[in-house]
């Protein structure tokens, strides 16, 4: 009879194992700071160029903000709904719970952004 190993042996070694070489670790170093670079020449370029995403401006406000994010809520809670199918009513609580998550999402993300 012939005995069968122990251990199988992987043909393919784990990198993790190994540390990450410096060549890498200059290169994404680099690209993070290409990336924040550009951001900032981005924003740069929208606020003082073209007038845009101005920081002294008003914008929405948490009233308006609050009303359509239980607008957007809604219309999302009836989509997913209608995709969910037959199990809409066992799933009330979790719908409810996040309904109510969406709004304070959609809320804040309205109200900073806009």
């Amino acid at each position: 009879m012939t005995e069968e190993p122990n251990e199988v042996k992987d043909p393919r070694p784990d990198v993790r194992d190994k540390p990450m070489p410096t060549e890498d670790k200059v290169l994404l170093t680099v690209l993070g700071l290409v990336v924040v670079a550009v951001l900032v020449g981005l924003r740069w370029l929208l606020s003082g160029v073209f007038g845009l995403a101005v920081g002294a401006s008003s914008g929405v406000g948490f009233r308006d903000a609050f009303i359509a994010a239980i607008a957007v809520s809604v219309l999302l809670i009836i989509m997913f709904t209608v995709v969910a199918g037959d199990g809409a009513l066992g799933e009330l609580t979790t719908m409810i719970i996040g309904f109510f998550v969406m709004v304070a999402f959609f809320t804040v993300s309205i109200a900073l952004i806009l």
